[in-house]
């Protein structure tokens, strides 16, 4: 169909509003008409009309959200494409879309791409993120808060499960060091310790945090920076 949705883009903000400023000009400059944005953002009363101005292309939910994960399951309700992405408020859409990547019904599977200390590193290896997975719009799978920071991990796994992948050797988002998978304080680590299928993940978090607390900040950053090498 011709106006069909054949993509949403669903950014989470909570933090500063120039994180999501970056963001927001970085969707809007490749937006087309059959793609859409959706922003499910947490702010205070002074700054709900800043975050109207600068997101005027853009479906709005404002302070609806209970958690991160939550306002991503509130993005899969609100969401009308075909295809549903996730690019976090501070992150990046370096690439542009393009439909034919979108003409198969399985999940895509682009190049991770890291910010770190103004270099950006690009993944060659089959490895995931949230930001550079599209998939299917498939409602009925939903983020699992019971998993915590793995969550989107478990909503990926489950998504190529139902519906299969197919891997683009090209850059599509770039995500920025210093989040919580990336620079986790030891209190997010330990709360995410369990065992269960990610548990060498949550031991890989665990070292991390571990590395900044003790001032090694720079090993934490060389492991990292070697993923993407």
């Amino acid at each position: 169909m011709e106006n069909e949705i054949i993509l949403s883009i669903v950014t989470v903000h909570k933090g500063p509003i120039s994180d999501l400023r970056l963001t927001i000009a970085s969707i809007y400059s490749k937006l087309k008409s059959n793609i859409e944005h959706i922003v499910i953002a947490r702010v205070s009363e002074s700054e709900i009309g800043i975050l109207q101005e600068i997101c005027y292309q853009s479906k709005l939910v404002i302070n609806k959200d209970k958690s991160i994960y939550d306002a991503m399951n509130i993005g899969v309700f609100f969401s009308e494409g075909k295809f549903i992405n996730f690019i976090n408020s501070g992150d990046e859409l370096c690439a542009p879309i393009l439909n034919e990547d979108l003409s198969e019904t399985k999940c895509i599977i682009y190049l991770p791409t890291l910010g770190l200390e103004e270099n950006h590193y690009i993944s060659r290896m089959h490895s995931l993120n949230h930001q550079n997975f599209l998939a299917p719009n498939d409602k009925s799978i939903l983020f699992d808060e019971e998993y915590r920071i793995f969550a989107d991990a478990h909503w990926m796994a489950r998504m190529i499960t139902q519906h299969g992948a197919k891997y683009c050797g090209r850059q599509y988002a770039l995500f920025h060091y210093g989040g919580i998978s990336t620079r986790p304080s030891m209190q997010q680590a330990l709360k995410n310790l369990r065992i269960d299928y990610f548990f060498w993940a949550r031991l890989k978090l665990l070292s991390k945090a571990l590395f900044l607390l003790i001032g090694l900040e720079f090993i934490n950053k060389y492991i990292i920076r070697k993923g993407y090498q």
